[in-house]
């Protein structure tokens, strides 16, 4: 029976051992912005963003370069009138002309090596109003973070975190029902995720304040 119990646990060690080898690193972004635009004649695009690896170990990503079937509102195609439109967007592989992570002060370039980078941001969708006649739409949005990054020496690492998108569409030309549109810029802007300490610290402000107010409604009834 004790030899049993010691393989049935050194199978279970065995699995988690391999989970967590096979786990990859998750990269918090929680600050820095990223932004695609036409102002240069492109599309082109340049960002990176700031965190922590793991919970602790100081970390950056940046990228730049140009349209390589890169899915971003309204880059590739005009959106007519009544299409929807999806504000989120991704750039990696050959889009990047340049580019790398920075782990714990140890900076890993793109170019040359097997180190790779996708920035993928995760939106809601929009749509593009019938019979609109201004030059430029606006929409603004909340994102998170997908994608990761690959790199030559360390491992795979998955972005996370969140922020707000800044569209702007720019008409080019009329149609039966209203303006069609393309992209003129679109700015993704990573935000502080709450800690876990201050959640709490929220949550049991607002209970307190819930108290207060049931404490007072008891009086005056009394």
């Amino acid at each position: 029976m004790k030899i049993k119990f010691a393989a049935l646990l050194a199978a279970l060690l065995f699995c988690l051992s391999a989970t967590a080898v096979r786990a990859d690193s998750v990269a918090i972004l929680t600050s820095g912005s990223f932004t695609v635009d036409r102002e240069q004649g492109g599309p082109g695009f340049e960002g990176g963003f700031e965190g922590t690896l793991d919970g602790s170990i100081p970390f950056s990503v940046s990228g730049s370069g140009g349209e390589v079937g890169m899915p971003f509102p309204c880059l590739n195609s005009a959106c007519d009138p009544g299409f929807v439109v999806n504000l989120g967007g991704q750039a990696s592989g050959l889009a990047f002309g340049s580019g790398g992570v920075t782990i714990g002060g140890v900076r890993y370039n793109i170019e040359g090596t097997f180190t790779s980078i996708v920035f993928e941001f995760i939106a809601p969708d929009t749509i593009i109003p019938f019979f609109s006649t201004q030059e430029f739409l606006s929409f603004s949005a909340p994102f998170t973070f997908g994608g990761g990054a690959s790199v030559d020496g360390f491992g795979d690492i998955t972005f996370a975190g969140r922020g707000v998108v800044d569209v702007l569409l720019v008409s080019v030309g009329e149609t039966e029902t209203g303006n069609a549109y393309r992209l003129q810029s679109a700015t993704y802007t990573a935000s502080a995720v709450p800690e876990p300490a201050t959640m709490l610290l929220l949550g049991t402000g607002l209970a307190g304040i819930g108290g207060m107010i049931r404490k007072r409604r008891k009086v005056k009834t009394q």
